[in-house]
């Protein structure tokens, strides 16, 4: 019965209370079940990145690295470009996993507030998300960049440029880091191409394949660089 009550509770909140609802449960998720952990791969993405902020490039063991996806390397080569360090890199993924909660409620609301509380709820407790925040691995900014196209797409009709460059970047972006996601990304980049195509907005379109060309040309003009050397 409390249960009961409890829910019909939340289900009264407006949408800012519910985020933070979200926020807070993420939160105390992630930071009961933190536990930071290094693995192989961790050493691998801290020496391409160190690679990338050295002015060498994406390199692995020296070689320019074509076959292995750059998302996550990248962040940690951003972070340490600005300053940050281990510590800087763990706090970030915290965050993003906090965000991706929140980025799912927002993705979700336009179907209920019930529907949005209860998914975004879902993922803030998730043990097995939570406890990969504290690996430095792909994982995280993966969880987080997808959830960033998810809720670009879900607005996508809402004629927001800033959205549909979003989209765009994070289609191309998204697969970049977690490459399971590539054929999901595709998909629904094609879906909405042709569906604005349908709709006979070019504008839209333009916009669309800007953002993807923003994070695509980088990494063809590196790929190229390697079939040259």
């Amino acid at each position: 019965m409390h249960l009961k009550t409890f829910a019909k509770y939340l289900l009264k909140l407006d949408d800012k209370w519910s985020l933070i609802f979200v926020f807070v449960i993420a939160a105390i998720t992630v930071l009961t079940l933190y536990v930071p952990v290094d693995t192989p791969d961790t050493a691998r993405f801290k020496e391409q990145a160190d690679s990338i902020v050295s002015g060498h490039g994406y390199r692995t063991l020296g070689t320019l690295e074509t076959w292995l996806p750059p998302g996550y390397p990248v962040l940690i080569a951003a972070t340490n470009y600005l300053g940050g360090g281990d510590l800087t890199v763990r706090t970030i993924q915290i965050v993003l996993f906090i965000s991706a909660c929140g980025l799912l409620y927002l993705a979700l609301r336009p179907a209920s507030r019930a529907i949005a509380l209860l998914g975004a709820t879902a993922m803030a407790i998730h043990p097995l998300a939570a406890r990969l925040v504290g690996y430095q691995l792909s994982e995280t900014f993966g969880l987080f960049l997808c959830g960033a196209f998810i809720f670009a797409f879900s607005r996508i009709n809402d004629g927001n440029k800033l959205l549909l460059l979003l989209f765009g970047a994070c289609s191309v972006f998204l697969p970049l880091t977690s490459p399971a996601t590539i054929i999901l990304c595709i998909f629904l980049f094609g879906y909405v191409v042709l569906r604005k195509l349908t709709d006979n907005k070019v504008v839209d379109i333009t916009f669309l394949i800007a953002g993807a060309f923003v994070v695509m040309l980088p990494w063809q003009v590196h790929c190229v660089g390697d079939d040259c050397e």
